[in-house]
């Protein structure tokens, strides 16, 4: 009798055991399958958010198939505790896996509220934009003359928020002048301007900022980034051009 209860024992616990292999490599598999969104997805991280909640938001939005699993896989994986707050563009069809990846790696905000400030030839502009996610196309709502008007509370609003994308865009043609002067009108960054660059040594470019990033240490950026050109364009240049080569910052 007690052999043969034995016996029964030892075979349920290889079922169990059996089923429990099982059901670790389902949930290994959906982990790494193809997301049930068809859809883009702006994912939105709110400072201090926990897994568990982030998790429901995911299962929500229809980002996730399971929340128990996503929550499974993050802290199998090591990243649980690497939430890092931000807007993210999810495209259609992710996987847990890459959920994670992207949401612990953090970096500038790719979907949700984007205010840029333009710095042009004839004018600047401050413009706000919101991103739909079912196209991942922006769509703007607001734009006015920093030079005329002063911030409507809309676009200040926005440029506070944590997770707002924040932008500062320079076109062709640009003097430094017009550069020094463009950048105060970004009222979410900070700090005083020693000195206007010599002319050409900036970079036109879109530069992506943080809030209260330095005014000075986006210039000294730019500086960097056109030494950078010039210097591949000397590197490249055809044999026996007569111009110089370019100064080193």
């Amino acid at each position: 009798m007690w052999r043969n209860l034995a016996s029964n024992l030892l075979s349920l616990l290889v079922l169990v055991l059996v089923v429990a292999a099982g059901a670790i490599a389902w949930a290994k598999h959906q982990y790494s399958a193809t997301g049930p969104s068809t859809v883009a997805s702006c994912v939105q991280v709110a400072p201090g958010a926990s897994l568990n909640a982030i998790s429901q938001q995911l299962a929500d939005q229809g980002v996730v198939s399971s929340a128990y699993i996503f929550r499974a896989g993050a802290d199998y994986s090591g990243k649980a505790r690497g939430l890092k707050f931000g807007s993210y563009l999810m495209p259609a069809g992710a996987t847990m896996e890459q959920v994670v990846a992207t949401i612990t790696a953090g970096g500038p905000s790719t979907c949700g509220t984007e205010v840029t400030v333009r710095i042009g030839v004839r004018e600047n502009s401050v413009i706000l934009r919101d991103m739909d996610p079912a196209t991942g196309e922006y769509a703007e709502l607001m734009k006015y003359d920093p030079a005329s008007t002063p911030a409507p509370e809309a676009i200040t609003s926005a440029a506070g928020k944590p997770d707002a994308r924040l932008r500062i865009a320079i076109a062709e043609g640009v003097t430094s002048w017009q550069i020094t002067e463009g950048l105060k009108a970004a009222t979410f960054m900070s700090g005083e301007i020693a000195r206007v660059p010599a002319e050409g040594s900036l970079a036109p470019d879109t530069y992506e900022v943080k809030k209260d990033a330095d005014r000075q240490a986006l210039l000294t950026e730019m500086g960097t980034r056109q030494a950078a050109i010039l210097q591949a364009a000397w590197d490249s240049r055809a044999e026996g051009c007569p111009m110089p080569a370019p100064k080193r910052r």
